[in-house]
Protein backbone atom coordinates (compact mmCIF):
# COMPACT_ATOMS: atom_id res chain seq x y z
CA UNK A 1 0.00 0.00 0.00
CA UNK A 2 1.67 3.54 -0.99
CA UNK A 3 1.89 6.30 1.38
CA UNK A 4 -1.49 8.02 -0.53
CA UNK A 5 -2.99 5.20 -0.64
CA UNK A 6 -2.70 4.71 3.16
CA UNK A 7 -3.38 8.43 3.66
CA UNK A 8 -7.14 8.00 1.58
CA UNK A 9 -7.65 4.90 3.94
CA UNK A 10 -6.77 6.22 6.96
CA UNK A 11 -9.16 9.02 6.45
CA UNK A 12 -12.02 6.40 5.67
CA UNK A 13 -11.19 4.40 8.67
CA UNK A 14 -11.46 7.75 11.03
CA UNK A 15 -7.54 7.99 11.19
CA UNK A 16 -7.62 10.95 10.27
CA UNK A 17 -4.25 12.70 12.23
CA UNK A 18 -2.38 9.25 10.64
CA UNK A 19 -3.89 11.08 7.19
CA UNK A 20 -2.11 14.43 7.52
CA UNK A 21 0.51 15.34 5.45
CA UNK A 22 2.76 16.29 8.52
CA UNK A 23 3.18 12.33 9.22
CA UNK A 24 6.41 11.23 8.27
CA UNK A 25 6.17 8.29 6.15
CA UNK A 26 7.44 5.33 7.99
CA UNK A 27 5.02 5.89 10.49
CA UNK A 28 2.22 6.05 7.76
CA UNK A 29 3.83 2.96 6.99
CA UNK A 30 4.26 1.21 10.71
CA UNK A 31 0.29 2.25 10.97
CA UNK A 32 -0.94 1.24 7.75
CA UNK A 33 0.46 -3.09 8.76
CA UNK A 34 -2.35 -3.22 11.99
CA UNK A 35 -4.84 -5.61 11.66
CA UNK A 36 -8.10 -6.04 13.00
CA UNK A 37 -9.76 -8.42 15.47
CA UNK A 38 -11.63 -10.38 12.18
CA UNK A 39 -8.11 -11.02 10.40
CA UNK A 40 -6.52 -12.24 13.56
CA UNK A 41 -9.55 -14.94 14.53
CA UNK A 42 -8.88 -15.72 10.36
CA UNK A 43 -4.90 -16.94 11.04
CA UNK A 44 -6.33 -18.83 13.97
CA UNK A 45 -6.86 -16.73 17.31
CA UNK A 46 -9.38 -17.25 19.29
CA UNK A 47 -11.28 -14.45 21.42
CA UNK A 48 -9.37 -15.70 24.50
CA UNK A 49 -6.12 -16.23 22.66
CA UNK A 50 -6.69 -12.56 21.96
CA UNK A 51 -7.23 -11.65 25.15
CA UNK A 52 -4.75 -13.19 26.80
CA UNK A 53 -1.69 -13.69 24.52
CA UNK A 54 -2.09 -10.02 22.43
CA UNK A 55 -3.51 -8.22 24.92
CA UNK A 56 -5.14 -4.70 24.62
CA UNK A 57 -5.04 -3.44 21.28
CA UNK A 58 -2.63 -1.16 19.70
CA UNK A 59 -5.42 1.50 18.16
CA UNK A 60 -8.86 1.51 18.07
CA UNK A 61 -10.80 3.59 15.47
CA UNK A 62 -14.12 4.60 14.21
CA UNK A 63 -15.94 1.51 12.65
CA UNK A 64 -16.14 2.58 8.95
CA UNK A 65 -19.41 0.31 8.08
CA UNK A 66 -21.52 0.73 10.92
CA UNK A 67 -21.40 4.09 13.07
CA UNK A 68 -23.38 2.38 15.99
CA UNK A 69 -21.05 0.07 16.15
CA UNK A 70 -17.65 -1.02 18.81
CA UNK A 71 -15.11 0.42 17.95
CA UNK A 72 -12.84 -1.64 15.57
CA UNK A 73 -9.82 -2.93 17.78
CA UNK A 74 -6.70 -2.79 15.60
CA UNK A 75 -3.30 -4.74 16.14
CA UNK A 76 0.44 -4.20 14.54
CA UNK A 77 0.79 -6.86 12.14
CA UNK A 78 5.09 -7.57 13.00
CA UNK A 79 3.58 -7.45 16.88
CA UNK A 80 1.37 -10.64 16.21
CA UNK A 81 3.63 -12.00 13.80
CA UNK A 82 6.38 -11.76 17.04
CA UNK A 83 3.98 -13.46 19.41
CA UNK A 84 2.73 -16.08 17.24
CA UNK A 85 6.51 -17.35 17.29
CA UNK A 86 6.38 -17.19 20.80
CA UNK A 87 5.06 -20.56 23.13
CA UNK A 88 2.46 -18.94 25.06
CA UNK A 89 1.17 -18.59 21.72
CA UNK A 90 1.64 -22.04 20.88
CA UNK A 91 0.42 -23.38 24.59
CA UNK A 92 -2.63 -21.37 23.68
CA UNK A 93 -3.29 -22.95 20.31
CA UNK A 94 -2.85 -26.10 21.99
CA UNK A 95 -5.41 -25.62 24.52
CA UNK A 96 -7.86 -23.76 21.99
CA UNK A 97 -7.76 -27.25 19.62
CA UNK A 98 -8.13 -29.41 22.89
CA UNK A 99 -11.10 -26.70 23.70
CA UNK A 100 -12.58 -27.17 20.68
CA UNK A 101 -12.47 -30.74 20.06
CA UNK A 102 -14.17 -31.51 23.68
CA UNK A 103 -16.79 -29.33 22.51
CA UNK A 104 -17.25 -31.09 19.24
CA UNK A 105 -18.08 -34.35 21.00
CA UNK A 106 -19.98 -33.06 23.33
CA UNK A 107 -22.11 -31.82 20.28
CA UNK A 108 -22.11 -35.11 18.76
CA UNK A 109 -23.11 -36.76 21.81
CA UNK A 110 -26.09 -34.30 22.30
CA UNK A 111 -26.72 -34.91 18.80
CA UNK A 112 -26.79 -38.74 19.42
CA UNK A 113 -28.89 -38.79 22.52
CA UNK A 114 -31.27 -36.66 20.54
CA UNK A 115 -31.65 -38.80 17.50
CA UNK A 116 -32.20 -41.43 20.06
CA UNK A 117 -34.91 -40.44 21.82
CA UNK A 118 -36.44 -38.95 18.90
CA UNK A 119 -36.02 -42.62 17.56
CA UNK A 120 -37.63 -44.04 20.94
CA UNK A 121 -40.80 -41.62 21.14
CA UNK A 122 -44.42 -42.55 20.18
CA UNK A 123 -46.17 -40.11 18.70
CA UNK A 124 -49.52 -40.45 18.89
CA UNK A 125 -51.65 -38.59 16.54
CA UNK A 126 -55.60 -38.45 17.36
CA UNK A 127 -58.36 -39.23 14.45
CA UNK A 128 -60.43 -36.06 13.36
CA UNK A 129 -63.44 -38.60 14.13
CA UNK A 130 -62.12 -38.85 17.56
CA UNK A 131 -61.42 -34.97 18.52
CA UNK A 132 -64.80 -34.11 16.95
CA UNK A 133 -66.96 -36.86 19.21
CA UNK A 134 -64.52 -35.48 22.38
CA UNK A 135 -65.25 -31.50 21.58
CA UNK A 136 -68.99 -32.64 21.19
CA UNK A 137 -68.93 -34.18 24.26
CA UNK A 138 -67.08 -31.52 26.44
CA UNK A 139 -69.57 -28.74 24.83
CA UNK A 140 -73.03 -30.95 25.93
CA UNK A 141 -71.56 -31.46 29.64
CA UNK A 142 -70.90 -27.15 29.45
CA UNK A 143 -74.09 -26.70 27.87
CA UNK A 144 -78.21 -26.95 27.95
CA UNK A 145 -79.32 -24.49 25.27
CA UNK A 146 -77.73 -26.64 22.45
CA UNK A 147 -76.87 -30.13 21.37
CA UNK A 148 -73.59 -31.09 20.01
CA UNK A 149 -73.33 -33.96 17.55
CA UNK A 150 -70.00 -34.89 15.35
CA UNK A 151 -72.60 -34.97 12.19
CA UNK A 152 -74.31 -31.73 12.49
CA UNK A 153 -70.35 -30.24 13.01
CA UNK A 154 -69.56 -31.77 9.87
CA UNK A 155 -72.62 -30.64 7.79
CA UNK A 156 -71.98 -26.96 9.13
CA UNK A 157 -68.60 -26.99 8.22
CA UNK A 158 -69.28 -28.50 4.20
CA UNK A 159 -72.07 -25.66 4.29
CA UNK A 160 -69.82 -22.81 4.89
CA UNK A 161 -67.71 -24.23 2.44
Amino acid sequence: MSVIQFRRHATRYGLAPLARNNWPEETVAAASRMITQSTLKARGWTQKMIADVAGNPDATVRNPKYVSAAAMKLYHLVRIEYMETQPAFAEAQQKAKKRSESAKKVADRKYEETLKWANEVEIRVAQVIDLTSRACQHYNSRSDDFYATPEAIRTSATASR
